[in-house]
């Protein structure tokens, strides 16, 4: 007998997007599954997404899902997992995506390993949860979706695998299974999509433009991008790993113009990749403790039409991100620092931003987390909390600028934004 769970069942619907390709090449997964069909989605504006954001989120808190519970989502890849695990986001739950296909005992597993009080599932899977939990122990949200999930690009049929469980927004320590995630609130999630917007709106490529995703759909930035670049009207290529060699040759088979990765995929290009029938624009995520790539890669940035870095700062939970653009001819990276002075984001709460004497960052305001999750303060007396990004600040074109390594040493202007 298929287990129902002891809530009332609920079927949220949801609408289909942009035509999705995804290449999630898994570590250690010999189980990659094959799609090889079509399928005929209609699009979605900014508009429709956050409505059916907002559907899902609404569907949901009255069935009772609350801050802290943990969601277990097993959908296909599809634009309905990226609805649903934002959806639960903003409810302050913890979302994790696991394999559809998995069988009754690997979803067990799954489900005892995070401790998952909900589901999200389509309603014909729901034969595939074991029927021997205890009442109270789980409860399911049922979510009607297509049928088929098939996967098209230029007409061209191609392969695609699935992704493996893991939390969304999370840190993964090196060779363990330990996944920890943070937590996210409606508004912090409000400001990470339209932060993640923006660096897109950077771009100002054409709909239909092959995007390339290095970002598994698990992390923040891979479902943040991939929503936006699927309401962008591009054709999304999402890859869960890179090497030098795989790197070069999807690039290469499908023409892909435009490329979002983490700061060390830089190294596996050259300028021999960037020419007029490759890419020609480039955005790369890093942190506050990688960031110094960025400059050894500052030539092959400059040889593109476009280049964004943007900067994740877990210190400030409800302003995560942090965009700049690269120009051509300077000598300097300059950064914008939220909000955003060319995408004019509006903070309505007040998000601050300064600089200390020593270059240090600093932000402040109601949306910014001022502890750890274990209750230590990370912000002083003031509420100022430390990005742990360093800059000069430039009256002339109002921005922040990184010092090259060799400029380090220079004293930077005592100048607040």
């Amino acid at each position: 007998m298929p287990f129902c769970g002891p809530a009332p069942r609920l079927l949220i619907k949801c609408r289909l997007v942009h035509n999705l390709l995804l290449e999630c090449f898994l570590k250690g997964d010999p189980h990659k599954i094959a799609i090889k069909e079509d399928i005929s989605c209609s699009k979605m504006t900014y508009g429709e997404m956050y409505a059916a954001i907002r559907e899902a989120n609404a569907a949901m808190q009255l069935a009772g899902v609350s801050k802290g519970d943990i969601v277990l989502i097993c959908l296909p890849d599809c634009p309905e997992l990226l609805v649903h695990a934002v959806a639960v986001w903003q409810l302050g739950g913890t979302v994790t995506v696991i394999n559809p296909y998995f069988s009754a005992d690997e979803i067990e597993k799954r489900r005892n390993l995070v401790s998952a009080k909900w589901m999200i599932t389509r309603s014909n899977w729901k034969s595939s949860c074991r029927s021997d939990y205890h009442e109270g122990d789980m409860q399911a949200v049922l979510t009607e979706v297509s049928t088929k999930t098939r996967f098209s690009l230029q007409a061209k049929m191609v392969e695609a695998a699935k992704v493996d469980v893991a939390l969304v927004v999370t840190e993964r320590k090196p060779d363990t299974s330990e996944l920890v995630a943070t937590p996210f609130t409606h508004y912090n999630v409000s400001a990470a999509i339209q932060m993640m917007g923006d660096t897109l709106v950077f771009q100002r490529r054409p709909p239909g433009q092959l995007f390339l995703v290095c970002f598994p759909l698990w992390s923040a930035s891979g479902l943040l991008l991939s929503l936006h670049g699927l309401c962008s009207q591009y054709q999304l290529v999402v890859r869960d790993r890179l090497d030098i060699s795989s790197l070069r040759g999807l690039l290469q088979k499908y023409k892909i113009t435009m490329l979002t990765a983490p700061v060390e995929t830089l190294t596996f290009l050259n300028e021999s990749e960037i020419s007029e029938d490759l890419l020609d624009s480039i955005t790369v995520i890093c942190t506050a403790s990688n960031h110094q790539k960025v400059n050894t890669e500052n030539s092959l940035l400059q040889k593109v039409d476009s280049a964004i870095v943007v900067y994740a700062l877990p210190e400030c939970l409800s302003w995560p991100f942090v965009s700049l653009e690269i120009p051509a001819s300077k000598e300097m990276i300059p950064v914008l620092v939220a909000p955003n002075f060319e995408c004019k984001i509006l903070d309505p709460r007040g998000v601050e931003c300064r600089m200390d004497v020593t270059g240090n960052v600093y932000v402040r305001g109601p949306a910014c987390a001022s502890t750890y999750l274990s209750g230590e303060p990370i912000a002083d007396e003031y509420g100022w909390i430390k990005t742990g990004i360093s800059a000069e600040y430039s009256e002339k074109d109002m921005c922040l600028f990184f010092a090259l390594p060799s400029e380090q040493g220079n004293d930077a202007h005592a100048k607040s934004l």
